[in-house]
């Protein structure tokens, strides 16, 4: 898995903390499921945005749609896996993140679906979604 890879050791107790906070699960292993946290960080907006796209194509995401001035990022996670039962096509994950301006820091907001019976852990989704944010800070 590419995003399993974005960032190894990046996530500091400090930028995770808010993350694991806010960290939401909704739906089901048989419906699909959707995950998003969110987390503050100090860096000022564009200069956070641009780490996150940054370290997205270092860990071998690809860039769906990006509006640097919104802050709206979309990635693909290509060949995240397959789902249970099913054929051997390997899955694509997209991850929605929005980088907002916070006062003199930022915002930073992750979103990810799954598909049907697509199997991953909380602690995997909630580790990467923290990691993405670490990124915004500057933990890189």
């Amino acid at each position: 898995m590419a995003a399993s890879v974005w960032l190894a050791g990046h996530a500091h107790a400090e930028d995770t903390q808010a993350c694991v906070t806010h960290y939401k699960q909704e739906g089901n292993f048989i419906l699909g499921r959707r995950f998003s946290t969110w987390g503050e960080v100090a860096t000022p907006q564009p200069q956070a945005f641009k780490q996150i796209y940054r370290d997205a194509i270092k860990s071998g995401m690809k860039v769906i749609s990006s509006d640097k001035d919104v802050g709206a990022l979309t990635l693909e996670q290509p060949n995240a896996g397959t789902t249970f039962g099913g054929n051997d096509d390997q899955v694509s994950l997209h991850w929605d993140i929005l980088v907002e301006e916070n006062g003199n820091g930022s915002k930073i907001s992750v979103n990810n679906s799954t598909p049907p019976s697509y199997s991953v852990s909380k602690k995997h989704e909630m580790t990467l979604m923290c990691q993405i944010i670490a990124s915004g800070a500057g933990k890189s």
